[in-house]
C-alpha cells in the first residue's frame, strides 16, 4: 500500500516524540518546539501540502469536452461578480499560513539545510496559490509577510507583471533550495523537478495571448527557455514518457509523474473515479457526473496512422471506434464497449437510448451516448468506487514536453515541435507511416503547427483540466461561441433484441442555448463579496465598475 508524506498530523508526531515525564504540557505545541523540531516543522509543511494540493478538476464541462450538466454555467456566458460559477479562488487564509514559514524560520535553530528544505517547499506553494489566481484575475495583492491588526490590511491589487515576477522569483528560489526528489514515504512531495515544471508552465502562460495580445516575442523566449530547461533538466533526473498510455493513471508515481496530488483509502480518497461510472456501477446516482464526453471530442481522435477521420478510407461512421488512436480506447465509452468495472469480466457498457439505467434518455444516464474511462479504475466495486484512491497527476512530463513544443513553435523551432509529437504519438501507439511522420503533415509553418499542438493537447490530455485553460489563455474561448456541443443517439433496430444492431444519429446536447464566452472571461472579476470585504480592490475591467487593467 502506498504512503502518503501528508497524513502524519502534528499531534501524531508529538505523541510519537513526546517524553512522557514531560508535564509540562500534554495538549499544546509552543512555536518553539514546532519551529526548532524537524519533525514538527515537515508537519506543518506537510499541511500547506495539504491545504493546496490541487485536485480532479471538472474543467472539462467548461469546453467542447464534456456536456455541462445541469446548473453548470461558465459554458453559457452566466459567470459574474456576484457567482463566478465555481471558478473563484482567493486562498489569502492558505496564504497566511505559508508566509509564517518565512516568519518562524527566520529565528528557528534549525539547521541551514533543515531550513531551506522547508523553505523551498513554501516558496513553490506560494508561487503556485499565486499563479492560480493569477491565471483567472490578473494582478492580485501581493502578501509576503504575516499581517498583523495594526498593519493596513486592506491592500490593493499589485500589476499583473508585479505578480508573475513575484513568481518566477519565488520558484527560481524554490529550484536553488529543493532536491532533486524525494523517496520511501516522502514520494510525491515537491522537488525540483515540479518547480522547474511549474515555471515552465507559468511562463508559457506570461507568453501567451491571454496575457501577451501583442506577442511580444520576449516572452516567447523566455517561455522556450524555461521549458527547454525543464524538459532538459528531468529528462537527466530519469523522468520521461511511461511506456503504456492508458496504464499511466494506474501505476502510480511512474517516471512521467511529476507534480501529484497522492490519495489513498482510507486517508484520503476521491470520488473523481466514482463521477465517470455511469450509474449501475457507481453510488450517489454518478451517471457520469464527471461530465459525458461530447462527439467533438470524439472526433478529434485521429485513425491509428495517426491521419485524420474525415475523408479517411478506412473509417467507418457505423463502427467509429475502429481503427483509431489507441488513446481513443483509453478515453472513449461507447454503445458495447467492454467496460470491465467492478472486476466483471467481459462486461459490456451499453448506452443506447432508452436502457436503464445508463443510457441516454433514462433520468440518470449518460448525456451525450458517451462515457469516460479514463482514470477510472475497474476493480472496485460500486459501493466502494466513491473512496477512490487514484492520485491526481496536475503536471506530466508529457505535458513538460508539450510545453516546450509550443514554446519552440512561437520562437523558430518547429522542428521541435514536430520531434515532441513524433515522441507523444509513438507512446501513444500510433503507427509511423510515411516517413516516420506518425500521420502529421509535414512543412508546416507556426501557424499550421500552433493549431496541431492544440488539438494533440486536446487528444493527450482529454479530461486532464488542461483544455478550457488552453482555450483561455490562447484567447480561442471565442471559437465555440455560438456553437453548440453534440452526442450520438444509439438506437436499437428492434427494442427487444439489440444484437440486430443499432442506427446512429448525431444530436445537439446543447438544446436551450448554445455556448458563449465573452470577451471579459479572459480576466474574472473580483468577487462581489472580496470587494464588500476590502474598499480598495478594483474591479477588473471589463466588468460592472471595473477600473484594474489586468494587462499591465
Amino acid at each position: 500500500m502506498k504512503k502518503i508524506f501528508y497524513i502524519h498530523l502534528i499531534l501524531l508526531t508529538l505523541t510519537a516524540c513526546s517524553d512522557v515525564l514531560d508535564k509540562s504540557s500534554l495538549t499544546s505545541i509552543t512555536d518553539d518546539q514546532a519551529w526548532n523540531d524537524p519533525n514538527l516543522a515537515d508537519s506543518y509543511l506537510a499541511k500547506i501540502a495539504l491545504d493546496n494540493s490541487p485536485g480532479w478538476g471538472t474543467a472539462e464541462k467548461h469546453c467542447d469536452e464534456a456536456t455541462a450538466g445541469n446548473n453548470f454555467g461558465v459554458s453559457y456566458g452566466l459567470i459574474t461578480s456576484g457567482d463566478l460559477q465555481g471558478l473563484a479562488y482567493w486562498p489569502y487564509a492558505n496564504i497566511r499560513s505559508i508566509n509564517i514559514v518565512f516568519e518562524k524560520l527566520s529565528a528557528s535553530s534549525l539547521s541551514e539545510s533543515q531550513k531551506n528544505l522547508l523553505e523551498g517547499q513554501a516558496h513553490f506553494w506560494r508561487a503556485y496559490v499565486y499563479f492560480e489566481m493569477v491565471k483567472r484575475y490578473g494582478g492580485v495583492p501581493i502578501i509576503k509577510d504575516v499581517q498583523k491588526l495594526s498593519n493596513d490590511i486592506f491592500v490593493a491589487r499589485n500589476k499583473t507583471s508585479e505578480c508573475f515576477d513575484f513568481i518566477i522569483d519565488e520558484l527560481d528560489k524554490a529550484i536553488t533550495m529543493l532536491p532533486v526528489t524525494f523517496t520511501g514515504n516522502e514520494t510525491g512531495k515537491i522537488n525540483r523537478a515540479v518547480a522547474f515544471a511549474l515555471k515552465g508552465r507559468i511562463l508559457l502562460y506570461k507568453a501567451s495571448p491571454q496575457f501577451n495580445p501583442s506577442d511580444n516575442a520576449a516572452l516567447w523566449t523566455d517561455a522556450y527557455n524555461a521549458n527547454k530547461a525543464a524538459n532538459d533538466s528531468l529528462l537527466m533526473y530519469g523522468y520521461g514518457l511511461y511506456d503504456n498510455f492508458s496504464n499511466f493513471w494506474f501505476n502510480e508515481m511512474n517516471k512521467e509523474v511529476v507534480f501529484v496530488t497522492r490519495f489513498n483509502n482510507p486517508e484520503r480518497t476521491t470520488g473523481a473515479s466514482n463521477d465517470r461510472r455511469p450509474t449501475s456501477e457507481g453510488m450517489f446516482i454518478s451517471g457520469g457526473a464527471g461530465g459525458s464526453p461530447v462527439q467533438e471530442l470524439v472526433d478529434a481522435f485521429p485513425m491509428i496512422d495517426g491521419t485524420p477521420i474525415v475523408g479517411h478510407s478506412g473509417y467507418d461512421p457505423q463502427k467509429y471506434w475502429e481503427n483509431r488512436d489507441p488513446r481513443f480506447d483509453a478515453t472513449i465509452v461507447y454503445n458495447g464497449k467492454i467496460w470491465e468495472l467492478s472486476g466483471k469480466t467481459g462486461r459490456i457498457q451499453w448506452t443506447y437510448n432508452g436502457y436503464n439505467p445508463d443510457g441516454y434518455g433514462t433520468s440518470f444516464g449518460t448525456l451525450s451516448g458517451y462515457y469516460t474511462c479514463k482514470a477510472v479504475e475497474l476493480a472496485p466495486t460500486a459501493a466502494t468506487a466513491v473512496s477512490g484512491g487514484v492520485d491526481w497527476v496536475e503536471i506530466r512530463f508529457a505535458e513538460v514536453m508539450m510545453n516546450y513544443a509550443e514554446a519552440a513553435n512561437e520562437t523558430g523551432h518547429t522542428d521541435v515541435a514536430y520531434e515532441v509529437l513524433k515522441q507523444i504519438r509513438k507512446r501513444a501507439g500510433l503507427i509511423p507511416g510515411v516517413n516516420d511522420m506518425y500521420g502529421l503533415t509535414e512543412g508546416q509553418n507556426k501557424v499550421e503547427m500552433r493549431e496541431t499542438l492544440m488539438k494533440e493537447r486536446l487528444i493527450e490530455f482529454a479530461y486532464e483540466n488542461k483544455r478550457f485553460w488552453d482555450l483561455r489563455r490562447l484567447r480561442w474561448l471565442n471559437r465555440l461561441t455560438g456553437t453548440q456541443r453534440h452526442g450520438l443517439h444509439s438506437i436499437p433496430i428492434d427494442p427487444n433484441d439489440i444484437s440486430k444492431g443499432f442506427t446512429l444519429e448525431g444530436f445537439i446536447v446543447d438544446t436551450q442555448q448554445a455556448m458563449n464566452f465573452p470577451d471579459n472571461y479572459y480576466f474574472l472579476p473580483m468577487t462581489k463579496s472580496e470587494m464588500d470585504k476590502n474598499p480598495n480592490l478594483k474591479q477588473t475591467d471589463g466588468w460592472d465598475e471595473g477600473g484594474f487593467n489586468p494587462l499591465q
